[in-house]
């Protein structure tokens, strides 16, 4: 069975909960192991943020591609909603047209009349043209905030975010921060699917505040960064193991092939049988001479 059709046919159990005097739905898990898309779909259906098809409550279980369809129809709506607040726009009211009234020379009773309200007329337009001018349309602002920022860019990888789905059903990898808090992680792209989900992600890999000695070597490192500080110690551990038994091999050796010698100079086995041959007739010599 290949890893597409394992998928397909892969499901979980819905269960029937009260939370907080309220009926909820939550998934349960089908085997033992790490599970951020269950995690994530379990904080949404306590929150009330989303719900399971009924075809799917009725059944008792739900597909895993229908949890991924839940989600990722989650994200682009909070995705389009951070993306309309990013930018806020201001309209204005329109300037009011000027008026223009003609006024006739000859003048009859109704001409008279005519003439009072052109005359009120061109008061009113007179005003109007006294009265300081309106302010013009100011141009869309843009949000600048950071906020906006992490919005429009999920946005612009709503596509990448959306294809890690699927995988987030075997784990996520994590990289938390000792003492940077219960929040404190790196930035990875499976984390911008929770941010855009709308579900916090905590750890509670922290270390005691009190410990000063412990923090002051951890500092701000990650737990990756932590690993390979202990990879390079270990490392750095059998070095120096060898390096001293080099010095120790060379000592010994040394040791060896300059043993202690006697007062007497060295010389070859030669040199040696004949100086003894020439003290024994030396010695002869001597005897014959008594």
């Amino acid at each position: 069975m290949t890893e597409a059709n394992a998928d397909a046919k892969e499901s979980h159990r819905i269960k029937s909960i009260s939370f907080l005097s309220s009926p909820r739905h939550i998934l349960l898990q089908n085997k033992n192991g790490p599970c951020p898309l269950l995690a994530a779909a379990n904080a949404l259906l306590l929150r009330g943020v989303i719900t399971l098809p009924g075809r799917c409550i009725s059944a008792g279980q739900i597909s895993i591609d229908d949890v991924v369809n839940i989600l990722a129809e989650r994200t682009v709506a909070k995705t389009g909603q951070h993306a309309a607040s990013a930018t806020a726009t201001t309209v204005s009211d329109p300037v009011p047209p000027t008026t223009t009234v003609a006024v006739s020379e000859n003048k009859t009773d109704n001409d008279e009349k005519n003439e009072s309200s052109s005359s009120e007329a061109e008061a009113d337009a007179e005003a109007e043209a006294s009265a300081p001018p309106s302010p013009s349309p100011l141009p869309p602002q843009k949000d600048s905030s950071p906020r906006a920022s992490a919005a429009l860019h999920a946005q612009h990888h709503l596509h990448e975010v959306l294809s890690l789905f699927p995988s987030l059903q075997y784990g996520m990898d994590v990289n938390p921060k000792f003492t940077s808090g219960p929040t404190g992680v790196e930035f990875t792209t499976s984390m911008t699917c929770f941010d855009l989900l709308g579900v916090e992600l905590v750890h509670g890999w922290l270390l005691d505040p009190q410990d000063v000695e412990t923090a002051s070597v951890i500092g701000d490192k990650t737990y990756n960064e932590l690993v390979e500080l202990v990879i390079k110690g270990n490392d750095a551990g059998d070095e120096v193991d060898k390096l001293g038994k080099m010095i120790a091999a060379k000592e010994a050796g040394a040791e060896i092939a300059v043993p202690v010698s006697d007062s007497r100079p060295h010389q070859p086995p030669e040199a040696a049988e004949g100086a003894e041959d020439d003290q024994q007739q030396q010695e002869e010599k001597e005897e014959e001479k008594k």
